[in-house]
C-alpha cells in the first residue's frame, strides 16, 4: 500500500479556490440529463471531471491534482486508466503551481501528458464593487428559462444542441444563481454563481454573438459581486483563460476591470490516449 503525505494545510487560500470549482462541477455532472453518462471520481485527492459523450476538455480534466495528498507514479496511472476505461479520449490534467513539486513534470511527461496550455484562477473580496454602464435588465433565471439560457451557451461557444440540458441544468438547484440580461425583452447574455460557505465562484457565462461588447458581462458580473456581498460571501473566485496577443481572453480583462487579481496560474497538461 502506497502511503500519501497529507497536504490539507498547507496551501488553504488554493485549496478553497480549488475545492469551490470542484464542488459546483460536481454538481453539475450530478444533475446533468442521464443520458450524457457524465460521472466523477476521485483519485489521490483529485476531482475527475469524466464526460465520455463531450468532446470539450473544460468537461473531460483533473482538479486538485496534487494539493491533497502527493500524487505518484500509480496515480497517474490510474487515472488515465479511468478516462480510458470510460471511453475519453483526451483530458486535461489541470496542475496549481503549489503542486508544481520536484519530479512533477518528468512523472507526468512520462505517462505520456505535454503541457497544454494555462488558465488563470482569480480573485476578489466584495468590497469596491464597481459601477459598469449597460443598458440591460438583469435578472434571476428560472427552470421555466432553462431552454433559453442553454440557447444563450450554446451560440457564445458554438457547442452543439445536444448539451442544451446539461447547461441549464443547476437552474434552481441549492447553492446555484442564474442569471439573464435582457435587452429590449430579449434575452442577450447569461451567466451563473455558485456559493458555498463564505465563498462563492463565479460560473459559466455567455454572450450571444450579435450582443458582444455591449458591456453585458461586467454587469453581470457587478451583479453577482452585489448577490455575494448581500449573502454574507468573503471570497469571489473564477477562472479563465490568460490573456495574450495570440489568444486574447475578453473574459479575463473584464474580471481585471472589475477588480479580480490574479491568484495563479494554472498549467493544463494534455493526455491523448
Amino acid at each position: 500500500m502506497t502511503i500519501h503525505r497529507n497536504l490539507r494545510h498547507e496551501f488553504p487560500d488554493t485549496r478553497e479556490a480549488e475545492r469551490v470549482e470542484a464542488e459546483g462541477w460536481s454538481a453539475v455532472y450530478a444533475a446533468a440529463p442521464p443520458e450524457l453518462a457524465l460521472k466523477t471520481s476521485e483519485i489521490a485527492g483529485a476531482t475527475l471531471l469524466i464526460a465520455p459523450s463531450i468532446d470539450i476538455l473544460a468537461y473531460n480534466r483533473v482538479l486538485s491534482f496534487g494539493l491533497n495528498e502527493v500524487p505518484h507514479q500509480k496515480d497517474l496511472q490510474e487515472i488515465i486508466q479511468t478516462y480510458a476505461s470510460a471511453g475519453v479520449g483526451r483530458f486535461f490534467l489541470q496542475l496549481p503551481p503549489e503542486a508544481d513539486r520536484d519530479g512533477i513534470s518528468e512523472m507526468l511527461y512520462a505517462q505520456g501528458f505535454r503541457p497544454y496550455n494555462d488558465w488563470a484562477k482569480l480573485r476578489r473580496g466584495v468590497a469596491d464593487i464597481p459601477e459598469f454602464a449597460v443598458c440591460a435588465d438583469i435578472r434571476h433565471a428560472t427552470p421555466a428559462d432553462g431552454p433559453v439560457y442553454a440557447e444563450i451557451l450554446i451560440e457564445a461557444f458554438d457547442w452543439t444542441p445536444e448539451l442544451s440540458g446539461l447547461l441549464s441544468c443547476t437552474i434552481g438547484k441549492n447553492g446555484w444563481s442564474h442569471y439573464l440580461a435582457l435587452v429590449d425583452g430579449e434575452a442577450a447574455a447569461c451567466a451563473a454563481l455558485y456559493r458555498t460557505g463564505t465563498t462563492a465562484a463565479l460560473a459559466m457565462a455567455g454572450t450571444r454573438p450579435r450582443f458582444r461588447g455591449s458591456g453585458l458581462q461586467p454587469a453581470l458580473i457587478r451583479r453577482r459581486l452585489l448577490d455575494c456581498a448581500g449573502a454574507g460571501v468573503q471570497t469571489v473566485v473564477t477562472e479563465t483563460g490568460v490573456d495574450g496577443p495570440d489568444h486574447p481572453s475578453p473574459s479575463f480583462r473584464n474580471m481585471r476591470k472589475a477588480g479580480f487579481e490574479l491568484a495563479y496560474l494554472r498549467r493544463n497538461w494534455l493526455f491523448e490516449g
